[in-house]
Formats: structure tokens, C-alpha cells, sequence
């Protein structure tokens, strides 16, 4: 079965759910098995701390764990599914520049 680079996107989107913030949800993205990357503003909560996601088409939310924040330039952090998920994962490269074209799904 062959799939669109849209599709394909999309099946490694996450939503993640931070109640009592500002907006309640955030998107993140698998990197690997198991590993969700996705904005620091949206978490804001001390590594160690759980969010739950959902992965897309599921109907019930996970749980995970901040396991990494990187530096304060970068609004990234790392979240580490508590029970082993599988899923497609986006490929994180380098060669990615400001101003590149590119696409994304969110919430």
C-alpha cells in the first residue's frame, strides 16, 4: 500500500493534552519509536512531570513522560511514551534551513 508524504504525516502526528493550560492541546510528532517531539511552550510542565496524547484514529489517550528539554533558544522537548507505542516516525535531519518550504497537521 502506498501512501502520500501527507498521509504519511499525519499518522505521526500526535495530540497532546496539557489541562489547565492556556489552550489544553498541542501537537507533537513521533521521532522514534515511542519518542514524541513537540514545542516546550506547549508543555510547560518539569521534566519527570505526564501529559497524555492521542495518537490519530485512536480513541483513548495515552500517557508520557517529559524526559528532555533543550536549551532555551530551541522550543523543543523530548516526551517518552510510558507503554511502548509503534508508530510511523517523521525523520529528523539536518539539512533542514530557515525559510525551507514545508508542511505540517496540528492541533
Amino acid at each position: 500500500m502506498h501512501h502520500t508524504i501527507e498521509e504519511l504525516t499525519e499518522k505521526c502526528t500526535v495530540k497532546i493534552k496539557i489541562p489547565g493550560t492556556k489552550h489544553e492541546h498541542g501537537t507533537g510528532f513521533f521521532i522514534a519509536p515511542s519518542v514524541i517531539l513537540t514545542c516546550a511552550h506547549v508543555i510547560r510542565k518539569p521534566i519527570g512531570e505526564e501529559v497524555t496524547f492521542l495518537i490519530n484514529g485512536d480513541k483513548s489517550y495515552k500517557a508520557a513522560r517529559i524526559a528532555h528539554y533543550f536549551e532555551r533558544e530551541v522550543d523543543l522537548v523530548i516526551l517518552q511514551a510510558i507503554q511502548p507505542s509503534k508508530s510511523f516516525c517523521v525523520y529528523v535531519g539536518g539539512d533542514i534551513n530557515p525559510r525551507d518550504p514545508c508542511f505540517t497537521f496540528g492541533y
